[in-house]
C-alpha cells in the first residue's frame, strides 16, 4: 500500500482534476533495465548480442504489475477499476531508463448503424486521455 501510495503521489502532476467516468482501455508498459549479459564486450560493451530479447520474460508477473498500477491509480484517475474493460499490456527491456508507461482512452459510443440484417453495430471514438511517463 505505501509503494502504491508513492506511485500515486508520483502520478499527481498529470492525473485529471476530476476521475474519469465511463468505460476505459489502459495501456501500460513496463519498461526494465537490461542486464549487462545482454551487450557485447570489450570496444563493442555498448552494443546488444544478437539475439538479445525485446521482451523482458524473467521476475515480477506482468499480471502483478498491472494489478499494482491499477490499484494505485482508482479513485484517483477513474471512478472504479471495474471500468477499465480492456489492457494492452508488455513488459519490455530498455536500453534506457527503466519506467512505467501509462496510458487511458475513454471509450464513448458515438453513432449506432443497422446492417441490412437489422443487426445494430456500435461504432467507438476512442480519445486519448493521458500519458505519464514515470521512472520505477
Amino acid at each position: 500500500a505505501v509503494l502504491q501510495m508513492s506511485f500515486a503521489k508520483a502520478c499527481s502532476s498529470v492525473m485529471p482534476h476530476k476521475p474519469f467516468e465511463g468505460p476505459l482501455r489502459a495501456h501500460l508498459v513496463f519498461y526494465f533495465q537490461r542486464p549487462k549479459s545482454h551487450y557485447r564486450t570489450g570496444k563493442y560493451s555498448h552494443l546488444l548480442k544478437p539475439g538479445a530479447p525485446t521482451y523482458h520474460c524473467g521476475r515480477k508477473d506482468l499480471d502483478n504489475l498491472v494489478k499494482f498500477v491499477l490499484d494505485a491509480l482508482n479513485a484517483k484517475v477513474y471512478v472504479d477499476d471495474s471500468q477499465i474493460v480492456e489492457i494492452r499490456s508488455a513488459k519490455l527491456y530498455t536500453n534506457s531508463d527503466p519506467r512505467i508507461e501509462v496510458g487511458f482512452e475513454q471509450l464513448h459510443p458515438v453513432v449506432s448503424v443497422s446492417n441490412e440484417w437489422g443487426c445494430t453495430i456500435l461504432l467507438w471514438a476512442k480519445i486519448f486521455i493521458i500519458s505519464l511517463l514515470l521512472l520505477c
